[in-house]
């Protein structure tokens, strides 16, 4: 049983920088895809 409740506890406490990572990573991809958008309008 411990080392299920360690092995929650330690997930508990590292899901929030990955969820911090994940939305960076999905806010990144979004301004790249709005910048790209944004200067092909800019070409044409």
């Amino acid at each position: 049983m411990s080392v299920t409740t360690e092995f929650l506890a330690q997930t508990g406490v590292n899901t929030l920088p990955i969820i911090i990572g994940v939305a960076a990573v999905i806010a990144i991809g979004v301004l790249l895809l709005v910048v790209g958008l944004v200067r092909r309008r800019g070409q044409r």
